[in-house]
């Protein structure tokens, strides 16, 4: 299984479960795939935390992270937009 997270979590997640679902594994292996195909900034947020032992506890914290960081990426969008349109006005 060669899963990885090239957009939103939400969907790394649908991807991963349904591979998950045909690849007969228990959770040890599966959380460690499913880790190691998270985009860098979440591993980065996961640091903090004990990697769950079940699947779905992994899955949620990092579906909560990653919307998380998802918030924090379109909060800085907006900022650097907002910037650029007032050095427009000078």
């Amino acid at each position: 299984m060669n899963i990885a997270q090239n957009g939103a979590i939400n969907e790394y997640v649908a991807d991963f479960q349904s591979a998950a679902a045909n690849s007969g594994w228990n959770d040890a292996p599966l959380i460690a795939r499913f880790y190691d195909g998270l985009q860098h900034e979440i591993k980065e947020l996961l640091v903090p935390y004990d990697r769950p032992t079940k699947l779905s506890d992994m899955i949620e914290l990092t579906t909560r992270l990653g919307r998380r960081l998802e918030q924090l990426q379109l909060q800085n969008v907006s900022r650097l937009s907002d910037y650029l349109i007032l050095q427009d006005l000078d």
